[in-house]
């Protein structure tokens, strides 16, 4: 008990010190913080004690960077080629994260970065764009575009957001402040031309230089089948969520980068307000990192082509499931939101027939996928 009395004084005056923004650099006021926080959590017994132990039965992990430490799972894909490739383009971009500018060291996020491939190349089957608020010199951005061979994807733009200069302070909460400036110090500094330079292999990505929202004043995106979202503080991301929450095709994957930080309570309180208010929960990965929700429920456009191109007109609609049968605001003049207009008024704004182009004779099957049943 006494020795445990000793340690917790020691941190106790760390963590003093690392309230001190000019007093120690960012990481290790961080890693201070860290230390605290789980000497105060540990009792006997608890996973955190037994896990010196468990180490010692268990052997070497199979992956311990990033602030995890992994036993016994498959790690065949960290030697995947295509995967290797795809994180080197984007660890080999001259950030200046986690280490110094100029320096070529492995931060080892790789299991970041393979969630993040997993997301893109889902996204892949879906119609729409690609978007990333928080850029930087394109750590995730890179890998994602290497691994997807973008350039070849004529009918895709990658959308890239970013101030390329940091977070900016007049958007930051006051809880934000002390993290968000240090980060600024240690890990931001003018990347537009590094970026610009970086992303030049890759005509149809489309580098957006400004705040957001506001910078979204000047695109034209009409549908999102990947967005990534990682600028370090509240305000900016729940912007980005409201702007493209109703540009998302259905199974979307949006992704978040510092949600399951425990520095990030601000971040987590807001995206988890907006998800409820969606009616959608956020899930979090074991990177801490690495979040996901999907895109809004309903028709997507490759969903309701494929039902246009079987069923004639007024026909498609019986032959989806009860709950289904609902009027398809795609096919309609836009509706005001649920609950503030009568049947009667639901039923006179989608009373024209829509054009479904050629239809099937009578005689002819009616199929669809199980998929498009959501």
């Amino acid at each position: 008990m006494k020795k445990s009395a000793q340690i917790r004084e020691t941190l106790e005056n760390a963590s003093a010190l690392a309230t001190q923004r000019n007093g120690l650099p960012q990481l290790l006021r961080n890693l201070l913080r860290n230390l605290l926080r789980n000497q105060a959590s540990v009792k006997e017994g608890s996973p955190a004690k037994e896990r010196s132990a468990w180490g010692d039965a268990w052997g070497e992990p199979c992956y311990d960077a990033d602030f995890m430490c992994i036993y016994f799972k498959n790690m065949a894909w960290i030697k995947d080629p295509e995967f290797v490739r795809a994180y080197t383009k984007g660890m080999d971009s001259g950030h200046k994260m986690g280490r110094p500018k100029g320096s070529q060291k492995d931060i080892h996020i790789e299991w970041r970065v393979h969630m993040i491939l997993w997301a893109a190349q889902h996204a892949m089957q879906l119609e729409g764009d690609f978007v990333e608020c928080g850029v930087n010199t394109g750590i995730l951005s890179l890998a994602v575009c290497d691994y997807l061979n973008f350039e070849k994807l004529a009918d895709r733009k990658f959308w890239l957001f970013d101030t390329f200069r940091g977070i900016p302070e007049d958007q930051m909460a006051a809880s934000e402040r002390a993290h968000a400036i240090g980060a600024n110090e240690t890990s931001y500094e003018e990347c537009y031309e590094l970026a610009v330079r970086n992303f030049a292999p890759y005509p149809n990505a489309m580098l957006v230089r400004g705040k957001v929202p506001e910078s979204f004043a000047n695109v034209d995106i009409q549908r999102v089948a990947y967005l990534s979202i990682d600028m370090n503080i509240a305000k900016p991301e729940v912007d980005a969520m409201e702007f493209f929450w109703d540009k998302l095709v259905k199974g979307a994957p949006v992704v978040f980068d510092d949600y399951g930080w425990a520095h990030s309570g601000e971040q987590y309180d807001a995206l988890n307000a907006f998800a409820r208010s969606r009616g959608v929960k956020i899930a979090t990965l074991p990177t801490g990192h690495q979040t996901l929700i999907f895109g809004p429920p309903g028709f997507s456009v490759g969903h309701s082509a494929e039902m246009q191109s079987n069923c004639p007109a007024k026909d498609w609609r019986r032959r989806l499931p009860k709950w289904r049968r609902r009027p398809n605001p795609l096919f309609c003049r836009r509706l005001p939101r649920r609950g503030a207009a009568s049947a009667a008024k639901v039923t006179a704004l989608c009373s024209e027939e829509p054009d479904f182009g050629p239809t099937r004779k009578s005689d002819e099957p009616f199929s669809y996928a199980a998929s498009d049943l959501g």
